[in-house]
């Protein structure tokens, strides 16, 4: 395992000083936020739709500096990069679960993508992604809903679920966070830079 790329800082040495103060001690301090996408761009490609979209995610979030914090220990962890988690159909039809790190190239993602999906194949646990700040961006086993909350207190990283995509190419999508971790304006410029993202070609 290579060195942990994280640091601790004290709630008032990060911009989250007072939403530190204002929700540590609250029972269920994650927020949940639902948006519908055209996924369109993403459909019909030979890449996994899984891979494509968890790419997206991860590159909406690199830009907005509240991705990288995670609460815990009674401050927080600021990491330097980005880890995702997400899951891939086999070839018998069930999700697996992988775990790499987000890379501003698609094309060397979809490398990492494809190694790591290849030891998962073979029987392979998840790579752990300690020195990762961990996103989780996962299709949910309720397909058929549009909105999808399942609170965790303890949890920290924010995380992506999404549902099936409509006949009309729509996609919904359930964004969770901690409020400790960001507020709304970021979570919601986050959901806008995913829509972006998604119609970039190169997706």
């Amino acid at each position: 395992m290579s060195e942990i790329m994280r640091t601790f800082l004290k709630p008032e040495e990060t911009n989250r000083c007072e939403a530190f103060r204002l929700w540590d001690m609250s029972f269920q301090p994650r927020v949940t936020l639902t948006k519908t996408y055209d996924v369109s761009p993403l459909l019909d490609q030979k890449e996994p739709f899984e891979v494509l979209l968890s790419w997206c995610a991860a590159k909406a979030a690199s830009t907005i500096p509240e991705f990288y914090l995670v609460p815990g220990a009674g401050g927080f962890y600021a990491f330097e990069d980005l880890g995702i988690v997400t899951q891939f159909r086999n070839e018998n039809g069930d999700y697996q679960t992988i775990s790499l790190p987000f890379d501003e190239s698609f094309e060397t993602y979809l490398r990492t993508f494809h190694a790591i999906a290849d030891r998962r194949k073979a029987g392979q646990k998840p790579e752990p992604l300690d020195d990762l700040m961990r996103f989780d961006c996962l299709p949910s086993t309720f397909r058929h809903l549009d909105l999808v909350s399942l609170p965790d207190p303890e949890q920290g990283n924010p995380v992506l679920y999404w549902g099936e995509v409509r006949e009309d190419g729509t996609l919904p999508v359930s964004f969770q966070f901690n409020h400790i971790q960001m507020d709304g304006y970021e979570a919601a410029e986050f959901l806008e830079n995913l829509q972006q993202e998604i119609r970039k070609e190169k997706c």
